[in-house]
């Protein structure tokens, strides 16, 4: 299940959820990468995206729906509307795609 999870930058199989980042490019391009392998990555420069399955990056997303909901309460803006809708969707997306298929 998980040998469809290949890292981008050693190629071999990512066996855990723990060891899994994914990366994000033009938000529709998803990367997969061991840990190691993407810091690595980093500090040799090379740009990877920004990771989407990070502790960071859900609190980030929780604090972007809380500041969303707040100004469309006030505001009533569509576009706010479609943050608070599509935000945990794409999260969602994340876990489906790589998450779910691999051990904790």
């Amino acid at each position: 299940m998980s040998d469809s999870l290949k890292c981008n930058v050693c190629g071999k199989a990512i066996e855990s959820r723990k060891d899994l980042v994914v990366t994000n490019q033009a938000i529709t391009r998803f990367l997969t990468f061991h840990e190691d392998c993407y810091k690595k990555a980093i500090k040799a420069g090379k740009l990877l995206g920004r990771p989407v399955n990070t502790v960071a990056s859900d609190i980030f997303l929780a604090i972007i729906l809380v500041a969303a909901l707040v100004f469309y309460i006030f505001t009533k803006k569509f576009l706010l509307l479609l943050v608070l809708v599509a935000s945990p969707i794409y999260r969602f997306i994340i876990w489906w795609r790589f998450e779910r298929q691999l051990k904790s």
